[in-house]
């Protein structure tokens, strides 16, 4: 078991799961961060078996496994880009990796005494950051927000987590002439734990709340939200400009911000939130602007709202406010 397999595995269960935790809701999301988490499992099995000296006839099947998800994941990353000019270059990028995935696939059914497995850990790996990214950066894209910072905030809190607790572990292992089958899956237990403490750690500071405040559910509620607004404003696109965007795209926007009108928490990354209105008080957080917003939203929306004693074209004007 080399460092190398160690740290793609970690990456690779890092980005599945932070994906997951980034928009779960999203199936190009969903399937691309299922996709990456059966293959770090897999990874980890391949790794222990061979660690161990067994001989591994299956797999060619851990990275067949993934390929179903992504192909149920590059049609929705199809749709999200359709509605941004901007990422079409980003979009050939996923299929390029997509490609290389398939590649890669194929050469890992070639017989281990002619491609050594470092080499297919380097290849696949290269193609799992390309869709990964691509599919992750579209989606921040599609719902005007930046990628990187919170992205790379994640990252480095994971990767620092990994190095601490991992790094004593493989600092045993490497000491050890003969380290123990033990030890290698402590090792990867170790790591599994601390990624997933970062990528939930709103989750499961919300399962504690549940536990230490349960006769305080407002006090439950106040928390969570401050929680989600903190996180959604590292997700804030500050390069994002209004005055830049057409009308399409502003709709486009307003029709995803309006979509979460009842969780005011996530209006806080909403581009709308760069209107001049709502920037000209500074003194005002960002969860009170979001509440403006959602108020001024609420007001456009009844105005447009047709009148009870209009008979005439009734039907279109109702259609027209209900879409």
């Amino acid at each position: 078991m080399s460092v190398l397999q160690v740290a793609v595995y970690a990456f690779t269960l890092w980005m599945g799961l932070y994906m997951l935790e980034r928009a779960w809701h999203k199936p190009g999301m969903r399937y691309a961060g299922l996709g990456l988490l059966i293959y770090a499992i897999g990874l980890a099995s391949v790794s222990l078996a061979d660690s161990a000296g067994q001989r591994v006839t299956w797999q060619p099947y851990v990275a067949l496994l993934t390929v179903p998800l992504w192909a149920l994941a590059l049609p929705n990353l199809h749709q999200m880009a359709q509605t941004i000019s901007k990422t079409r270059r980003v979009l050939i990028l996923a299929y390029l990796g997509a490609a290389f995935f398939l590649m890669t696939t194929m050469m890992i059914l070639i017989p281990q005494h002619i491609l050594a497995n470092t080499d297919l850990l380097v290849a696949l790996s290269i193609d799992l950051v390309l869709m990964g990214f691509a599919i992750a950066w579209i989606n921040a894209r599609d719902d005007g927000e930046a990628l990187l910072p919170d992205a790379l905030r994640s990252l480095l809190l994971a990767g620092g987590g990994c190095l601490i607790f991992g790094g004593q572990i493989a600092l045993i292992l490497l000491v050890q002439a003969e380290s123990s089958a033990a030890f290698r899956l402590l090792l990867f237990e170790t790591l599994t734990s601390v990624i997933i403490l970062v990528v939930f750690s709103r989750q499961i500071a919300a399962a504690v709340d549940g536990i230490v405040y349960r006769s305080a559910p407002d006090l439950r509620v106040s928390r969570a939200a401050l929680r989600d607004a903190a996180t959604q404003v590292a997700r804030s696109d500050p390069s994002l400009s209004l005055a830049t965007i057409d009308n399409e795209e502003f709709d486009r926007l307003t029709r995803r911000t309006l979509s979460n009108m009842n969780h005011p928490q996530r209006l806080v990354a909403s581009p709308l939130m760069k209107l001049p209105f709502l920037a000209v008080d500074d003194e005002l957080g960002s969860l009170e602007r979001a509440q403006r917003l959602r108020e001024t939203l609420a007001e456009s929306i009844m105005k447009l709202k047709p009148s009870h004693d209009e008979a005439k074209g009734i039907t279109e004007e109702w259609r027209h406010f209900n879409a």
